[in-house]
């Protein structure tokens, strides 16, 4: 006696539908509890149709926020009331993981700070280090080239700030030296030094008004790259980005801000000889800049 066996495939035996649009993957994320199911989509989201880049890169950023936070802490913690609630839950959920094969326990702040780092690790790949198109290079991300005149490239440019820089309130830059990182580097490193130009820019009356205003947040948010740099140990990418009698007083600023946090008492003379790197550079640009100074004197004399 034989025993049939269906030669279907298994998943020819189950209804399967994609996820047609952004809003219908919004709508599933709405709808699910699960964190296996939320990391399951946020490894998705990013290319759900639709090509609003901006609606899922804020999105994402809000996600992410607080991914790199330690000690118990989420961005929960920002609010007394949801910050007792996430610290004092001793609730504890059971997530099996594949590498290593094995099953941990999560508490309440630990499972929101693993799907954070979901999106995180997809801002990496889908944003930080993906984002290159035919103008752009991987030293140069192609959404650079989009600064314009929109109110999106603002905003998300707003979001960026308060993502990256370490000052915010909410750590968002990884201690762990990965793959991840490393992206994150590279991109900084471009952004730093992109914004940095933009606010170097003149803003002319034929200039859209939100091009203008993105100007004047890329000058008034330096001391906001200062801080990125000093987080990533970057001091010597200090002497590629321009410095004049204006922007100086930006970074001779931040290493008085260092100087006070250190509870240090010292001239920036006495912290160069003593081998601090932050000092020696801004002895270093205060020459180029009187240098400069000079120079363009004895040209228009």
């Amino acid at each position: 006696m034989t025993t049939e066996t269906s030669s279907r495939h298994p998943l020819l035996e189950k209804k399967i539908i994609g996820i047609a649009s952004w809003e219908q993957w919004l709508k599933r994320w709405q709808d699910v509890t699960t964190a296996e199911e939320l990391i399951s989509l946020l490894h998705y989201g990013f290319d759900a149709g639709g090509s609003d880049i901006y609606a899922k890169a804020t999105f994402y950023f809000g996600i992410a926020d607080g991914h790199a936070e330690r000690d118990g802490k989420f961005i929960g913690s920002r609010s007394d009331d949801a910050g007792r609630q996430y610290r004092t839950d001793g609730m504890q959920t059971s997530l099996r993981r594949s590498n290593p094969p094995q099953e941990y326990d999560y508490t309440s702040v630990e499972l929101r700070r693993l799907i954070a780092k979901k999106a995180w690790e997809v801002l990496c790949v889908k944003f930080f280090g993906g984002w290159v198109s035919n103008q752009g290079s991987r030293a140069n991300p192609g959404w650079f080239h989009y600064w314009g005149g929109r109110e999106q490239d603002l905003e998300l440019l707003k979001l960026l700030f308060d993502f990256l820089d370490p000052k915010h309130g909410i750590n968002n830059l990884p201690t762990d030296e990965d793959h991840h990182r490393k992206v994150l580097e590279n991109f900084m490193q471009a952004f730093i030094k992109t914004a940095w130009n933009v606010g170097e820019r003149s803003i002319y009356p034929g200039d859209a008004q939100k091009l203008g205003d993105i100007i004047l947040l890329c000058r008034e948010s330096r001391p906001r790259l200062l801080n990125m740099i000093s987080s990533l140990g970057w001091e010597n990418m200090l002497l590629k980005l321009s410095f004049d009698d204006r922007t100086l007083p930006y970074l001779e600023a931040q290493v008085a801000a260092w100087n006070k946090q250190q509870m240090w008492n010292r001239t920036l003379e006495e912290w160069a000889a003593q081998g601090y790197k932050p000092a020696q550079t801004v002895l270093l640009l205060r020459n180029q800049v009187r240098v400069e100074r000079m120079r363009k004197k004895k040209k228009a004399a």
